[in-house]
Formats: C-alpha cells, structure tokens, sequence
C-alpha cells in the first residue's frame, strides 16, 4: 500500500486541512496545529489498517510458499482464518491428508518452521501459539 504524500489530514474536531507526511502523523502525541485536537484515534485507525494489511501479506506469503513446498494448491477463503503459527500447521495437517499427502505433524510443523525463518526479514524465536501478525515476510 502507497499513500502519496504529502497526506491532506483534516481535524475531525475544528475542520482545518493541513498536509504532511505519514512519518509526521504517526509520531507519537501528534495534534492539531490549529486546535491542538488529539491525533490518537487517527493513529489507532491508520496501526489497525497496517495491522490487517501486514496479517494478509503474511498469510499470502507464507501459503505461496507453503504451496510450493508441498505442491499443493489451498483456496483463499479459509487462509484468512489463520491467524498464528499453529492454525497453519493444524489447517495443512487437515488439507494435506484430504489430498491423500499423509505427512505426519512433526514434519509440517519443521516444513513450516523452515519456510518461516527462511521468508522472515529477521530471525525472531516463534511457537505454535505466535500471532502470523508479528513476521515481517519477504518474496523470495
């Protein structure tokens, strides 16, 4: 997602337009210069659209790569139900034994675990209760 900067941000509170970059609104205790209004609800609504837009990256990287690695091919609607490392695993246990694939869940888990330290831009420690939302993912 692109924002074409600078943003033209108008206060909810006194309707003056200003603009300015992202960068300059997502700082932390920004206001309005005119009213000196709160930008906190505006930051919590643009972190929530970051945080949705970053969980669906995430999940469509890591499946084309999934995909892939097992040579399969998963629909798009129930990928976005998963939202931690352990539903992905439990989902392809599932998807791979319907398919006639009988890979045991030690095996997907370590396949999985492999694809995710290869695809993240940093090395961070995961389980199998770790949110899909906290790996930064890169095309390969």
């Amino acid at each position: 997602m692109k924002f074409k900067e600078p943003l033209e941000i108008e206060c909810e509170k006194c309707k003056s337009v200003f603009y300015e970059k992202l960068s300059w609104l997502m700082e932390e205790g920004r206001s309005c210069p005119n009213c000196q209004e709160s930008f906190i609800e505006k930051q919590e609504r643009l972190n929530k659209i970051f945080d949705e837009v970053n969980l669906h990256f995430n999940r469509w990287a890591l499946f084309m790569n999934i995909e892939e690695q097992f040579q399969i091919e998963v629909e798009d609607e129930p990928i976005e139900k998963l939202n931690t490392v352990g539903d992905v695993i439990e989902f392809l246990f599932i998807e791979l034994n319907s398919k006639g694939k009988n890979f045991d869940k030690d095996f997907i888990t370590s396949q999985v675990q492999k694809i995710i330290i290869e695809i993240s831009f940093k090395e961070i420690p995961f389980n199998l209760e770790t949110p899909l939302i906290n790996f930064t993912f890169r095309f390969l």
